[in-house]
């Protein structure tokens, strides 16, 4: 490694001194568009503003990061934070909160736009279904109808869900009858399913339409197909086709708070097909090892009754140690089906999951691994808690430890993110130049969060271990950083000065150069203007190059006049 200093070289001054760079929203917006939303955020971290605002909860919307969207529209008022909250409150669960936050947007004192007060309205009406309020939901489409008198599809099935949940599935079948919009037919089919039709004729009609419908619409198929196949008892193609909605995280329309649905749902799916099947096997119940057994012997006929009975281990049983047992077993077979690693995030990560304690540490490592892919890194921190040593004692285990500490720290745990470093650095392992590299960019990962006592304690420990000089120059560069930002500006001065000097006390190549900089800046801080100009003197002295002279120059004039300000001319 050699991480450049921050202050970058005094090429990077120049430009730092020049205008502001362009915005990154655009450049985030492109980057989200060539299919990194992750880095898309990160780029984003630093901007400000209502379109910044907008795009990133949009990205969060995308990773599925619904916690982190509730957080940061906490008390929101207007769009797009309301109904950015209130599309995350559904995705979570909490539908009554989500009812809360619209009827207080709605009500809200000045009277909202316009615009935000009609997209309110509806998604309240949406709100009141997935909150078991099918009355409120009628009654507020009535209202709305008459307010606004929409039409389209997309208000049809938004009528069509209500009539269905208000147990009104006739009326809602006689609506969209002849629609020739592949969504609005599905609608219609559920309805005629509701209504007391034979899953059998639904099931064919299902299939004739199948072959008309678009990607947009593959979500609400798979979920009908489901629906139709648990009406008729058919548990096993039930959850194999709830294993499929998952796996192809297609988003459900259509059907939306009509047919339960996420992982939650495949859980509850999971455990009546494995009921059944125990039933059939004559298990008892409790008897986990049995039960575990059992799975593993219908596994290759009957792939999907045996991952119910080891969901209803994993999910229900006695012993906690089955229990993980359980767990890991489903996760290995649901690895091996397509997209198996997206059905493993969904029902491992989402609602309804067995606590994450009781699962091995290989397994909960697996699921951080996953988690970091969509950047959900205080799940990923949560789930390495205390899995200390690499799971199934092999591989890198220095590598092991330096990943899960990173982990903790950008997950919100930097103590004992830190902690962990901080045995690594007191173990007796020896550190070679790459296994330091990468310890340090940890360390670096707890000064960009502003942890700055952790990282110093941690460059000293380093220091101590014994590295050769080229290293300690870029040690105390770097703890002279956390040392400036703790408000200890001699110490940096100090240190930075040391850095600049360790090779050769009049080195001005290009790191000694960027030590005096920060070095200057750091006694001007501390009042010390007079040791601050001479080093600008210093480095006058040394450059050759115009440009660079007269960005010197500039600087030099400046710590002048704060001098003069502060009355300390020549200290």
């Amino acid at each position: 490694m050699t991480r450049r200093p921050r202050a970058g070289l005094l090429v990077a001054l120049l430009l730092a001194a020049s205008a502001a760079a362009a915005a990154p929203v655009e450049e985030a917006r492109r980057l989200a568009e060539a299919g990194a939303p992750a880095l898309a955020l990160r780029l984003l971290e630093q901007a400000d503003g209502a379109e910044a605002e907008a795009l990133r909860l949009g990205l969060l919307a995308r990773l599925r990061r619904w916690d982190e969207i509730v957080r940061r529209t906490e008390g929101a008022a207007a769009d797009p934070a309301l109904s950015a909250r209130t599309e995350a409150l559904l995705a979570l669960g909490r539908p009554q909160e989500a009812v809360a936050a619209l009827r207080e947007g709605i009500w809200s004192e000045p009277a909202p736009a316009a615009e935000a007060l009609r997209a309110w309205r509806r998604l309240l009406i949406r709100a009141y279904l997935a909150a078991d309020r099918p009355a409120d939901a009628h009654t507020a489409m009535l209202r709305f109808a008459q307010d606004y008198g929409e039409a389209g599809p997309e208000w049809l099935a938004l009528q069509g869900r209500v009539l269905i949940r208000a147990g009104r599935p006739s009326e809602a079948a006689r609506l969209l009858e002849g629609r020739r919009e592949p969504g609005l037919r599905i609608l219609r089919l559920h309805a005629l399913l509701a209504g007391g039709a034979a899953p059998v004729a639904v099931a064919g009609a299902l299939e004739e339409l199948r072959a008309e419908a678009g990607p947009d619409e593959a979500g609400d198929l798979l979920l009908l197909e489901a629906a139709v196949a648990e009406a008729a008892g058919d548990l096993e193609a039930a959850a194999a086709a709830r294993e499929r909605l998952l796996a192809a995280a297609a988003p459900v329309r259509v059907l939306e708070g009509l047919v339960p649905q996420g992982p939650q749902a495949l859980w509850a799916l999971y455990a009546a097909l494995g009921r059944r099947e125990g039933n059939r096997l004559r298990l008892l119940w409790g008897d986990d090892a049995a039960w575990i057994e059992a799975a593993a012997g219908e596994a290759a006929a009957r792939p999907v009754p045996a991952r119910g009975l080891l969901a209803v281990v994993a999910a229900h049983g006695r012993d906690p140690a089955a229990r993980g047992e359980a767990a890991a077993r489903l996760a290995a077979a649901l690895r091996g089906l397509p997209d198996g690693d997206r059905l493993l995030d969904a029902l491992f990560l989402g609602a309804g999951h067995p606590p994450h304690e009781l699962l091995p540490a290989a397994l909960r490592a697996e699921l951080a691994e996953l988690a970091l892919r969509r950047g959900a890194f205080a799940e990923a921190s949560r789930l390495l808690a205390g899995v200390e040593a690499p799971p199934g004692g092999g591989g890198d285990g220095l590598a092991w430890r330096l990943r899960r500490a990173r982990v903790l720290i950008l997950g919100g745990r930097a103590e004992e993110g830190a902690q962990a470093l901080a045995r690594v650095l007191a173990s007796p392992q020896p550190l070679d130049g790459p296994a330091i590299d990468r310890l340090l960019q940890v360390v670096f990962d707890l000064q960009t969060l502003g942890r700055h006592e952790a990282a110093l304690a941690l460059f000293d420990a380093l220091r101590r271990r014994g590295v050769d000089i080229g290293r300690e120059r870029e040690l105390l560069f770097w703890s002279a950083e956390s040392l400036e930002a703790l408000g200890r500006h001699e110490e940096a001065a100090a240190r930075y000065l040391r850095s600049a000097t360790l090779l050769d006390p009049g080195a001005m190549d290009p790191w000694a150069v960027t030590a005096r900089l920060r070095a200057a800046d750091a006694l001007a801080a501390a009042g010390l203007y007079g040791d601050a100009a001479r080093l600008y003197d210093a480095l006058l002295a040394a450059e050759g190059d115009p440009q660079r002279r007269a960005l010197l120059q500039r600087r030099r004039h400046e710590l002048r006049l704060k001098a003069l300000a502060a009355g300390a001319a020549g200290s």
